[in-house]
């Protein structure tokens, strides 16, 4: 069974009969169960660790190589993802969820929509069960290949329109400038 997730007074755990379970963690009831789809076996595992933030519960499925946002109170599914196959427990930050693979990748959805931010092969070979984790604006990712690969979010946000549009702009301006200074030599030339 995955590493379970605690928040005010309430265990998130994802068990190997597909299912994420809260319960109480003062009675031991259980407050609601979700069952997170069907797909092929795992041999090591068939549910992801959760993580929870803002009131909302993240897991992932290696077997139905889906990430799912559900609301911690209720168990309602806010969205999902075809993300690939998670075991990793999420992070979230800054307005994102970011995942990992056991084909090698990370990704970033949005937290309140699931929309795809930007997914990223970082190795050949499975990243580790232990997820991403996030200092100073670094993800550190720990990969089955014996390397902790890294990436800023700025990198995992990727461009942005002004990271396009200023060189690109730049580089008219240089052109402009180029054009004249040529024609200038050129009327000089002439004369």
């Amino acid at each position: 069974m995955p590493t379970p997730a605690l928040h005010e007074g309430r265990v998130d755990a994802a068990a190997g009969d597909r299912h994420l379970h809260v319960v109480d963690a003062a009675t031991g009831e259980i407050l609601w169960e979700v069952r997170l789809g069907d797909g092929p076996f795992v041999t090591n595992n068939t549910s992801g660790a959760p993580t929870i933030a803002d009131g909302v519960v993240h897991v992932g499925s290696p077997s139905t190589k889906t990430l799912y946002a559900l609301d911690l109170r209720t168990g309602e599914q806010l969205w999902t993802h075809d993300s690939g196959p998670v075991k990793a427990a999420p992070a979230v930050v800054d307005g994102l969820v970011v995942y990992t693979t056991t084909t090698g990748q990370i990704g970033a959805v949005e937290a309140g929509s699931g929309e795809l931010v930007r997914v990223q092969e970082l190795s050949t070979d499975p990243l580790a069960p232990a997820g991403p984790v996030i200092v100073d604006d670094v993800l550190l990712v720990p990969g089955q290949d014996g390397l902790v690969h890294t990436m800023t979010l700025d990198e995992l946000r990727g461009p942005t329109v002004w990271d396009v549009a200023v060189p690109l702009l730049l580089g008219l301006v240089v052109a402009g400038a180029l054009g004249a200074l040529a024609a200038r030599v050129l009327r000089r030339r002439r004369a």
